[in-house]
């Protein structure tokens, strides 16, 4: 379990002008999280996941975004093609991985928070700051089955 003390002294947040050691350690936390999402779409049975994201579309819209810079080639064609193809109801957008891990890297990167529901596994993941990214479930056994993947990809859940 991670303290107060120890979260201050390691989590990290994305910047595009710090040191580049800073990004680094950061890209390295990306990529847990990022395989921690992975392996939450597998244990909802590989099918669709619902991101709620209320300020995408306000983000789309800008003629000259800002978050380009944010993102590479693959990312900004996803971009596009959620610009371009994606129906939403609500904020509420029906994704598959791809597009899942877009979602991700705007939250990780604090562009813009999502919430992720996954209906399988009845639980949810909340887009946050700093990289902390609280986990609600319905029962335990998948509270369980998230801790035991996140220590094994080298991230903390608190209780």
């Amino acid at each position: 379990m991670l303290t107060p003390e120890e979260a201050d002294s390691l989590l990290i947040t994305y910047n595009q002008n710090v040191k580049r050691e800073t990004q680094s350690k950061y890209f390295e936390q990306e990529a847990k999280f990022l395989n921690f999402f992975n392996y939450a779409y597998k244990l909802n049975g590989e099918t669709p996941v619902y991101v709620y994201c209320p300020d995408i579309l306000d983000i789309l819209r800008k003629v000259e975004n800002p978050i380009i810079k944010f993102l590479d080639d693959k990312d900004i064609q996803l971009f596009d093609t959620l610009y371009e193809n994606i129906k939403i109801t609500d904020n509420l957008y029906k994704v598959d991985k791809e597009l899942l891990q877009f979602f991700a890297k705007l939250s990780l990167r604090e562009l813009c928070f999502s919430n992720f529901f996954f209906s399988n596994s009845d639980s949810v993941i909340i887009g946050n700051y700093e990289l902390n990214f609280p986990i609600y479930c319905l029962n335990e056994d998948s509270m369980l089955i998230y801790g035991k993947k996140a220590f094994e990809v080298g991230l903390f859940i608190r209780k």
